[in-house]
């Protein structure tokens, strides 16, 4: 973790993100990448001096946010960007060399929010590098005692466990698999077992622990887990889907920042 983009809306949401960011930052030495994209009409516009003010006005907030997070020794960068609807966040990840997005699960949102999506939910099908999203700081020990691996560990996720392990190393977590045995296809312990076991050799830090969640749901398996045994982070992989598999239910990733009050951590999972 060398360079972590936070996006702000200057939201109290964004704000929570940032200060997590800030104790990452702190802790790991890497600098902070304050993003904020400032969404503007036609440049030809009639009322274009009224427009001209709002967007000083939202760069000397995002100049604000700069400063007070300088103030306590970090390095920080900021993108301002007068956008017309065209820019996404996950546009600025490899420009800038981004290996980490800290960001809120809300924001400033309206009907189109519903309609399409959140800005948190397109950041977290379409990154490529981890996020951590935060829905409260309230919710949040920062030091992270204990991280909750959910999955249903069928597919291959080598790739994964050593951006899982790095994390945990940074608190030295306790790191929990959840193997999530869904009744549809329910597989005996032992495979499963077999099946998260193979990963342990990935780890540096601390070996896993194993449990599994006979469940009709991934997101009750984990939220009932939760109440026997709760966890500071929740982290789950986010697989490539095609439109159609998405048009008919969210992903647990998706349901989990929507839902849970503890920070979710997502990691991709794509074949490049």
């Amino acid at each position: 973790m060398k360079k972590i983009l936070v996006p702000t809306d200057f939201s109290v949401y964004a704000g929570d993100a940032l200060t997590v960011a800030t104790g990452l930052a702190l802790k790991t030495g890497s600098e902070i990448f304050l993003l904020h994209l400032e969404y503007v009409m036609n440049p030809v516009a009639v009322n274009r001096s009224s427009e001209d003010e709002h967007i000083r006005t939202s760069r000397n907030k995002l100049f604000s946010l700069a400063d007070e997070t300088e103030r306590l020794g970090l390095k920080v960068h900021t993108i301002f960007v007068e956008d017309m609807g065209l820019d996404s966040i996950e546009d600025y990840i490899k420009p800038y060399g981004i290996d980490f997005i800290v960001m809120g699960a809300h924001g400033q949102s309206g009907i189109m929010d519903q309609l399409i999506g959140s800005t948190t939910r397109h950041v977290v099908r379409n990154a490529e590098v981890p996020v951590l999203v935060i829905r409260s700081i309230n919710a949040v020990n920062m030091d992270f005692p204990v991280i909750l691996f959910a999955s249903e560990f069928r597919q291959n996720l080598t790739a994964v466990m050593p951006g899982l392990d790095s994390f945990a190393g940074i608190f030295n977590s306790e790191v929990r698999f959840l193997f999530l045995n869904q009744l549809y296809h329910l597989i005996d312990k032992d495979q499963a077992g077999d099946l998260m076991k193979k990963y342990e050799s990935l780890f540096q830090f601390r070996k896993p622990v194993f449990s599994i969640a006979e469940t009709n749901d991934d997101y009750t398996g984990v939220t009932e887990y939760l109440k026997i045994s709760p966890s500071d982070v929740i982290a789950v992989c986010l697989e490539e889907h095609a439109l159609p598999g998405r048009l008919l239910g969210s992903s647990l990733a998706e349901k989990l920042i929507r839902f849970s009050e503890i920070p979710v951590l997502i990691f991709p999972l794509r074949s490049h």
